[in-house]
């Protein structure tokens, strides 16, 4: 019996390549955080790795294109955030003694320096219940500033946010990082990777909230040379971060680039092919 061609299907995984990636889109697409409900990524779809340098050039980011490949697309990302840095501008704001003591989850320490921390809707909706990650969160970051901004104790500022991190990162904890975690009122784990990629967002959504970060971006390239098990994650990864991108203000931006052979990487992973495909057509 002759069956009738999944036309859908065909459409979904040819994709024409471009000659030259384009800067003025990627601009455009950025140009959108402010207002939320725009694409979480930016499809570049050039004729080599070192063209879809040239336009990365133009977003900065604290780690590789490639490096994910080595890695996995959540470490990646997790790497971005655990070491982003305050904007310039918002340095002003921030005590004579900055730098922290310690160089990652600069993020975390700027929220404790500040005297008042804005929280806006979703976030405070979200932070109203209970058993929420983001309630955890603004839980040990309350307890962060007490210990900062009223016993102006550096030390035990520094081991909460160790013990903050290590959670965010939802790595397992050790005895001491279990007690001050529990101490701040903290019971429940990161666990999934949906929840790691959540807990990420939401801080860098309140650091945002907060004037500390701008922008922030993050590039997952040659995602032709990538395995079957890290186009997957990388999959969980758009996914999780879409749902934050719908936020405005949401600061995160991520790129994909890859040489535009959209059969082959619609054979490794159908729906990772299908969501890119919407996403910039």
């Amino acid at each position: 019996m002759q069956t009738t061609p999944d036309v859908r299907r065909k459409r979904i995984l040819t994709v024409p390549p471009m000659a030259k990636p384009a800067l003025d889109p990627a601009v455009e697409w950025t140009e959108g955080f402010d207002e939320g409900e725009r694409s979480a990524f930016f499809a570049v779809l050039g004729a080599s790795h070192y063209e879809r340098e040239v336009l990365y050039r133009n977003f900065p980011s604290s780690v590789d294109s490639r490096e994910w490949l080595t890695r996995s697309p959540l470490q990646t990302l997790q790497a971005v955030v655990e070491h982003a840095g305050v904007d310039q501008a918002a340095k002003d704001t921030l005590p004579p003694w900055w730098p922290p003591p310690s160089a990652p989850w600069g993020l975390l320490w700027a929220l404790a320096t500040l005297p008042d921390v804005l929280i806006e809707d979703p976030l405070r909706d979200l932070m109203d219940m209970q058993f929420s990650l983001a309630h955890d969160l603004f839980r040990g970051l309350w307890e962060i500033r007490f210990n900062l901004r009223e016993q102006g104790d550096l030390l035990e500022t520094n081991r909460l946010v160790t013990a903050m991190g290590t959670w965010l990162l939802g790595h397992p904890l050790d005895s001491e990082n279990t007690r001050l975690l529990e101490h701040a009122g903290i019971q429940r784990k990161v666990g999934s990777d949906a929840e790691k990629i959540d807990t990420l967002c939401i801080l860098l959504l309140m650091a945002a909230q907060n004037g500390l970060v701008h922008r922030l971006y993050l590039a997952f390239d040659d995602l032709e040379r990538a395995d079957r098990t890290k186009l997957k994650e990388l999959l969980t990864v758009l996914q999780g971060v879409s749902r934050w991108a719908k936020v405005p203000g949401m600061p995160l931006g991520l790129f994909l680039g890859w040489n535009g052979d959209g059969a082959k990487l619609g054979k490794a992973n159908a729906r990772l092919a299908a969501l890119i495909v919407q996403g910039i057509t």
